[in-house]
């Protein structure tokens, strides 16, 4: 015996209604005050992501709780939030609350060196990567903080100085990526090309200078 169809038009309305509402809502939202982003092209991008990744969010539970409907109405489904990330509290290879972007310190390493594309350990120490992105001719950065085998400095829940890393211009190109790493050594996307950086001669290299996948 055929099974009986269970998704219907009103099914693919209601998802229709759900996600057209969502969106205008999301527009007539203003977007918050960041005092360090001062490129209106990021304020775009911004709204852009938070659009995005609503609608996302909404087809996707609307999907849900449509096709567990059809599938059998008296079924539950929880819709609960899952409980927020403790990671960057707890372990001590992230780096952790120092570097919120929220924090007055980082706000004004960013308004110095760029908005911050990467935070991560390094066998030294720890390691930002940042990226400049309109109205600006200046290299992306690379900044390290050298722990020298301090546990306290090693432990990216301690706070620290931002103030304290040393830093590096790219000999080329507005947006640093990391792509790979091998080592101390990271293979970058510099916006042209690829290019090298060796977290332990703090020092940049040639690369292949074809554009990255």
């Amino acid at each position: 015996m055929d099974e009986q169809e269970l998704w219907t038009p009103a099914d693919d309305e209601s998802i229709r209604r759900a996600l057209g509402s969502l969106r205008w809502e999301i527009d007539a939202l203003p977007l918050a005050d960041v005092r360090f982003v001062k490129a209106r092209g990021n304020s775009r991008r911004r709204r852009a992501f938070l659009v995005g990744a609503a609608v996302t969010a909404a087809a996707v539970a609307v999907v849900g709780v449509l096709g567990f409907n059809a599938l059998g109405r008296n079924q539950a489904l929880d819709l609960s939030p899952a409980a927020p990330s403790t990671t960057a509290a707890t372990d001590q290879n992230i780096c952790g609350p120092w570097s919120n972007l929220d924090s007055k310190p980082m706000q004004d390493l960013v308004a110095v060196h760029g908005d911050v594309r990467a935070c991560l350990k390094i066998a030294s120490g720890w390691m930002i990567v940042t990226a400049r992105w309109t109205h600006s001719s200046m290299p992306g950065e690379i900044g390290i903080m050298d722990c020298h085998s301090d546990p306290a400095c090693l432990d990216g829940r301690q706070n620290r100085d931002v103030s304290q890393f040393t830093w590096q211009s790219a000999p080329s190109g507005t947006s640093l990526s990391i792509l790979s790493q091998n080592g101390s050594v990271f293979t970058l996307f510099n916006g042209q090309g690829q290019i090298t950086f060796n977290s332990d001669t703090k020092k940049f290299g040639p690369g292949s200078h074809h554009p990255a996948p």
